[in-house]
């Protein structure tokens, strides 16, 4: 969803369009038809992907863990690394032991460049707080996953030019996630310390004018953390 003739929605749209993701285009005036429960701002236009859904993380990383394991990899849990020494046989020291390898695959997020203090290497990554806010409906089930209410990314709206994304009542029973795709600075290690809500404010002005089913104030507050210089992933070797 967002204006129609914003850059950052047209983007999208051309996107899908380009490599044939089925697509429905919904308008001002038959939105409400298809969506219920969502304001869609004059001017503004939404794109459904059709064949779009939600991956569940835990799920995701299970699937991934037993495949890796069946393919004879060995998770060792609990187990940090000390040290990274790049050459032909990369060598990675931990607190419990010494491992070789051709090359290794660096997925520590917040504490990447930490780590790679001891390969010489340092990315431009920025980490950033996000608060995870989850809105409790007004009538239970009015924005449930089994009423099929998609998944949904407003591209810029009245309130920010930053994505805010929600996803249907699912995760908590009778509470629907919607978040602010953009946080500030943070420690990985004292994220706590962090407590700006100015995004949250954002969420709360939002919710009231376009998700009138939702009371606008979270019910709970979570946190993840991004990291990255922009908002796409990050990749380099270490061989």
């Amino acid at each position: 969803m967002g204006p129609e003739n914003s850059q950052s929605y047209q983007l999208v749209k051309n996107t899908m369009r380009r490599n044939k993701i089925p697509m429905v285009v919904l308008t001002h005036d038959n939105f409400s038809q298809h969506i219920p429960h969502v304001n869609l701002a004059d001017g503004d236009e939404a794109v459904v992907d059709i064949s779009a859904g939600v991956l569940y993380a835990d799920r995701a990383l299970k699937a991934v863990q037993g495949q890796f394991q069946k393919l004879g990899g060995v998770i060792r849990d609990n187990e940090m690394v000390t040290d990274i020494k790049p050459g032909p046989v990369v060598t990675v020291s931990t607190y419990a032991g010494v491992y070789w390898a051709k090359s290794v695959v660096i997925t520590t997020g917040p504490w990447a460049n930490r780590l790679l203090t001891h390969t010489g290497l340092q990315l431009p990554l920025e980490v950033v707080k996000i608060n995870v806010c989850y809105w409790k409906e007004k009538v239970p089930g009015s924005y449930d996953v089994n009423q099929r209410f998609p998944c949904f990314i407003l591209t810029q709206g009245e309130e920010s030019k930053e994505h805010i994304y929600g996803l249907p009542s699912n995760e908590y029973p009778g509470l629907v996630k919607v978040c602010y795709h953009k946080g500030n600075e943070t420690d990985p290690d004292q994220p706590d310390k962090q407590t700006d809500r100015s995004d949250i404010d954002i969420l709360q002005r939002y919710i009231t004018r376009c998700l009138p089913g939702l009371i606008p104030e979270p019910a709970v507050v979570e946190s993840c953390m991004y990291t990255s210089p922009l908002p796409v992933c990050a990749a380099t070797r270490t061989n």
